[in-house]
């Protein structure tokens, strides 16, 4: 009897998973309706060592987004400085991060932001790019 009680909680909490994390309506995926307004850096700023660099954007959509990706990255070798990634279920949402500038060298950086449209893999990405100098 223990057993078929566990079973039934381990059935209802995939369920409750599956469930949690689909559309709630039919709109097709529309890539170039994903609006991300980036704030903070702006294009072709420059940091310093020691500087934070915050992230600041908001997102917004005609139907439910499924979250965020982003990356800062060194431009010329692709290497990754810092990410992140929210599972945000909402046709509208502000990304607010931060990260240290503890480079030694003068770096171009590429901010991306990729937004989840669906989990068919459509999504819609912003670039931004700025610079540091130690």
């Amino acid at each position: 009897m223990k057993q078929h009680i566990q079973i039934a909680i381990i059935a209802f909490s995939i369920i409750g998973v599956l469930s949690a994390c689909q559309k709630k309506d039919d709109t097709p995926a529309q890539p170039a309706k994903v609006v991300i307004n980036v704030s903070s850096p702006v294009s072709g700023q420059l940091y310093r060592k020691g500087d934070s660099v915050y992230i600041n954007a908001s997102v917004s959509y005609i139907s439910e987004l499924h979250g965020y990706e982003l990356q800062l990255k060194n431009k010329n070798t692709g290497t990754v400085l810092y990410a992140s990634d929210e599972h945000v279920h909402s046709d509208a949402f502000a990304i607010k991060e931060a990260w240290l500038d503890t480079l030694s060298t003068a770096t171009d950086l590429q901010l991306e932001i990729t937004t989840e449209i669906d989990h068919e893999g459509n999504s819609s990405q912003a670039e931004i790019e700025f610079k540091s100098q130690p």
